[in-house]
């Protein structure tokens, strides 16, 4: 019975949705604006009356709610939106920067960022993987993205136009003026092939070449 109560929650725009119905037809009783709701959001039971009368008191309050927050059915604490925000803020910088971030590691810069907000421990998230993390993610739009090489990063029409040049420059030289060549790179500034971040970026390719004929 629990869950079935939960489930009939509405989102904050939800119930604002439903304040603005109940201006538009004032007239209307608070059964038929439950009755609304439950079309209008495909709910498996309308809204008891109560519930709707509840909503509609504190329409005030939920214009209130920031904009970011009105497609959740429970508004964070500040101390849990300020934890967000340190975090999205630092995935971004390092994204910018080229660094990667791991699933643990942002775990961990969670735990020290609720230590400097003063977050009390009770109050704290668990930061596991499957749980907060998995959230996290989905909250802002971020995943564990795997960066591309060169192949990734390449213009195709100029590869193109540039291989029709080159063809012309061997076909200039004679066969027996041809020799192997082996090519050896080392990157000396390689990173994790994967990073959480919002879009996937190029590999750093710093490397120093040795040609072998």
């Amino acid at each position: 019975m629990q869950e079935h109560a939960r489930g009939m929650r509405l989102a904050k725009q939800q119930q604002l949705d439903l304040c603005a119905m109940h201006t538009r037809e004032s007239t209307s009783s608070l059964a038929v604006l439950g009755e609304w709701a439950r079309e209008k959001f495909a709910l498996e039971k309308a809204p008891g009356k109560s519930s709707v009368k509840r909503i509609l008191d504190k329409e005030s309050s939920l214009k209130l709610v920031a904009v970011d927050f009105r497609c959740r059915k429970k508004i964070p604490r500040a101390s849990m939106v300020a934890l967000d925000s340190c975090l999205v803020e630092m995935v971004l910088c390092a994204e910018q920067e080229h660094v990667p971030i791991s699933g643990r590691m942002l775990m961990i810069l969670g735990r020290l960022y609720a230590e400097a907000l003063h977050i009390p421990v009770s109050e704290r998230p668990r930061f596991t993987r499957d749980g907060w993390l998995k959230h996290f993610l989905r909250r802002y739009g971020l995943r564990h993205r795997r960066g591309h090489g060169e192949v990734g990063s390449v213009d195709l029409p100029v590869v193109h136009k540039a291989a029709v040049a080159l063809r012309k420059k061997i076909a200039k030289f004679h066969p027996n003026d041809f020799f192997n060549m082996d090519e050896a790179a080392f990157f000396y500034k390689t990173s994790p092939t994967s990073s959480i971040c919002l879009v996937s970026g190029p590999l750093a390719r710093s490397r120093r070449t040795v040609c072998l004929s």
